[in-house]
């Protein structure tokens, strides 16, 4: 019995019975098959220092790499498609449409499936529908702890991030977004500064050391208030904005943001910046002359 997936997007303003729908396929397809299918924005993406997991958000929690095939019906959110595309090639099983696959990662979701096929340390974190993470809060509160941060997959310039402290923080700090957008939640990192490291050519060029100046807030950000400085960077910094870089085939330009746990010391990736602002609150006479340098080699 071989078991295939059918994944959509909702539909605004549309109401069809896709019970009805997937049964009348399934009997055309035959008792060779078992046939389900999900909303994709539902799908809820794990991570861990375990590794990364991709489950079907409904009551059976299935594990996309436990099916025989995968079906993309309808993906305008094209990201939570790629994402979903990464996981599935990483376990050998076979989807259409393939085109889902050729889009780059544009936002946090596309970007941490591509860091955690390549094993680049991110914080424990789970990636899913706003509607999703009302639902199941308190289970992944269990899994992820708090302090947790919460911040949207769309979001720069430290905007929708957010510090919460407790299940019902969580809860109200949801409600002022749309179901079906898609947010992340992940483990707090305890830290008193993070670094944004500038990639040229797949080289680590310039570091910048960025601290918040007040405990009312989480976010390093300069556009949020924090003060930065040009520092020397670590080999092992150097190494894993590298990489991180590289995972997702961002070599030529990325801005990546790196954070130490000041307890234990561990490195992980925040995020992979396509566009960094080099002009913006960070700009410094080093970024620009690593920059000059950087546009001498288009040839």
């Amino acid at each position: 019995m071989k078991k295939i997936l059918v994944l959509w997007d909702r539909t605004d303003n549309q109401a069809y019975d896709y019970d009805d729908r997937i049964r009348v396929l399934g009997e055309k397809l035959g008792s060779e098959y078992t046939l389900s299918y999900a909303e994709l924005r539902t799908l809820e993406y794990w991570i861990d220092d375990s590794g990364w997991k991709v489950l079907v958000g409904d009551g059976s929690r299935q594990d996309l790499a436990t099916f025989n095939g995968v079906y993309f019906a309808r993906w305008r959110s094209y990201q939570n498609a790629l994402a979903a595309a990464v996981y599935l090639d990483a376990h050998g099983v076979p989807y259409k449409t393939t085109e889902v696959r050729r889009f780059p990662p544009t936002n946090k979701l596309g970007e941490h499936a591509f860091m955690a096929q390549a094993s680049i340390p991110v914080p424990n974190t789970v990636i899913t529908s706003v509607g999703r993470l009302r639902a199941q809060a308190e289970l992944y509160l269990q899994k992820l702890g708090l302090p947790a941060v919460l911040k949207g997959v769309e979001a720069s310039f430290g905007n929708d991030n957010f510090l919460v402290t407790s299940l019902d923080e969580l809860i109200e700090k949801l409600g002022a977004y749309d179901p079906y957008d898609i947010f992340m939640l992940q483990s707090y990192v305890p830290n008193n500064e993070d670094y944004r490291v500038v990639v040229f050519n797949g080289e680590a060029q310039v570091g910048l050391k960025r601290m918040r100046q007040s405990n009312d807030t989480h976010l390093n950000n300069t556009d949020k208030g924090a003060v930065s400085n040009i520092v020397a960077l670590s080999d092992r910094q150097k190494m894993l904005a590298e990489r991180a870089a590289a995972s997702m085939s961002r070599s030529d330009v990325a801005g990546v943001d790196l954070v130490s746990d000041s307890v234990t010391g561990k490195q992980y990736v925040l995020e992979v910046n396509k566009m960094p602002i080099l002009f913006g609150a960070t700009y410094r006479s080093e970024m620009i002359s690593a920059l000059a340098e950087f546009i001498k080699t288009i040839k």
